[in-house]
């Protein structure tokens, strides 16, 4: 039986829902605010007869923010660190609005009014990256059964016509452009540029792939590269990286490289030995092919910079 009560000027009722089955403690439904007892009154039996059709979910008087934090707890545990580094991220778009609400709150309506609010301000890319966390903590919601309804069902990301799809910062160069570009790579590049930019180019690596290239990894008798790891380095601490496996089993491979570009390594390689034997006190071998003087391997960081730098020669040398 509910209990109706007042509390100042409003009516508040508590039900009954059993026992925790771990704690074995009474378990009660409270919902506050109504005007008037009638009010409370047939609120509460609604509840009663969901109760009693198994139809009452759990997440009456949960936040978004518990909901965050419970799904958290379990979510690194299966996944690797980038992604849940970028769930974290993600998921700020969404607690900085529902931190304190209550996810039964947050119907589809209100899920679809924030998301589609969010298309002037965000790159497809990012509000979709917003779209999957909040869809992932959700169904978790409803698999744990805080929720019947997740408001995410059925939404469709809206597309900005303004963007182009996955929209990045990528540099796309015509044949005449790559080979100026590698001209100037080879005759005004720092250490490793003309190395590496050949291999990107002509091989179709990843940067993350290529800057954790080893020595180990490059066939110089059958000129072929494997592939089997990718550079995890979020605050680009040239001392603080982790090798991680790639995402999909397709991204491990084995693939065939242009005798030119090896000779380019091999001839890179001679380079290098140099610097070990020049800085043998402090250098750290690990084996990696694009490396800083001591040893560790360049970050995406680095190498981005150096791009811009090669890429800002070009456009200066086409200008005249």
């Amino acid at each position: 039986m509910a209990s109706i009560k007042k509390d100042g000027a409003s009516w508040y009722f508590v039900v009954s829902n059993g026992k925790d089955p771990i704690t074995f403690k009474p378990r009660q439904i409270k919902k506050r605010g109504f005007k008037t007892k009638k009010e409370a009154e047939l609120a509460a039996l609604e509840v009663e007869l969901q109760i009693k059709k198994g139809e009452f979910f759990k997440g009456e008087n949960m936040t978004f923010q518990s909901l965050y934090d419970e799904w958290m707890e379990t979510y690194p545990y299966t996944r690797k660190k980038s992604s849940t580094r970028n769930r974290k991220q993600s998921a700020k778009h969404l607690l900085n609005v529902w931190a304190n609400v209550s996810i039964n709150k947050i119907s589809k309506q209100v899920y679809r009014k924030h998301m589609n609010s969010l298309v002037p301000i965000y790159k497809y890319n990012t509000r979709e990256g917003i779209h999957v966390v909040g869809k992932m903590m959700f169904d978790y919601a409803i698999d744990m059964e805080y929720l019947k309804i997740s408001p995410t069902l059925n939404y469709a990301l809206p597309k900005d016509m303004n963007q182009i799809d996955g929209e990045e910062k990528l540099v796309f160069l015509e044949i005449s452009e790559l080979v100026q570009f590698i001209e100037i790579a080879k005759k005004h590049g720092l250490y490793n540029d003309l190395e590496f930019f050949s291999l990107l180019a002509y091989s179709g690596m990843r940067i993350g792939e290529a800057i954790c290239l080893q020595w180990k990894d490059i066939d110089f008798v059958n000129d072929s590269i494997t592939i089997n790891k990718t550079y995890y380095n979020p605050n680009n601490n040239k001392y603080k990286f982790e090798l991680q496996r790639p995402k999909t089993r397709s991204s491990e491979r084995e693939i065939l490289i242009d005798p030119s570009i090896i000779k380019l390594l091999e001839e890179l390689k001679i380079k290098q030995n140099i610097i070990k034997q020049e800085n043998n006190k402090f250098y750290k071998d690990e084996g990696f092919v694009f490396t800083y003087p001591e040893g560790y391997p360049f970050s995406i960081r680095q190498f981005s910079n150096r791009l811009q730098r090669l890429l800002k020669q070009m456009d200066d040398l086409n200008k005249h």
